[in-house]
């Protein structure tokens, strides 16, 4: 797999084959409000122009968020999963059994913090008295994961 790692390159996409036929490396750099910003994903298909599945090589973590008037901010150090498969992104916190999906990267980031404040809901919010064994796991894994203000 070949990255690019020079500033001059920057601001350019390129796609190299890897060891394997199917596989190729991209690094895409961009400039946005004048930071710096770059991305490295591995591409699975025929060909790069034509990928079927993109596996992310960096990190999302997750970070503070906003749900209508709630604020999360998680407790502890985890990272978001990102997928993206025949033009569609996939968010999600696996341990959390949380998912959004959407074309747009951005609505399918937005749909996982909604479901997360459904859960919220649902778990936190409910008299814990009314929950089953399973709920209440789920209850406790919410505290564990958020402050929510």
């Amino acid at each position: 797999m070949i990255y690019l790692h020079s500033l001059h390159q920057a601001m350019i996409s390129r796609a190299q084959p890897c060891a394997r036929a199917s596989w190729a490396g991209i690094l895409i750099i961009t400039l946005s409000c004048g930071k710096l910003k770059y991305a490295a994903w591995r591409i699975k298909g025929s060909m790069a122009s034509q990928a079927s599945a993109i596996e992310f090589l960096e990190k999302h973590p997750l970070q503070e968020f906003q749900v209508g008037v709630r604020k999360f901010l998680p407790l502890v150090v985890t990272s978001l999963q990102v997928d993206y498969d025949r033009g569609l992104w996939s968010v999600s916190l696996p341990f959390l059994d949380a998912v959004g999906t959407s074309s747009d990267f951005q609505e399918a980031r937005q749909r996982l913090f909604e479901y997360i404040d459904f859960l919220w809901n649902e778990y936190v919010l409910c008299p814990e008295e009314e929950l089953g064994e399973t709920g209440r796991m789920q209850r406790n894994l919410l505290l564990e994961l958020f402050s929510v203000s």
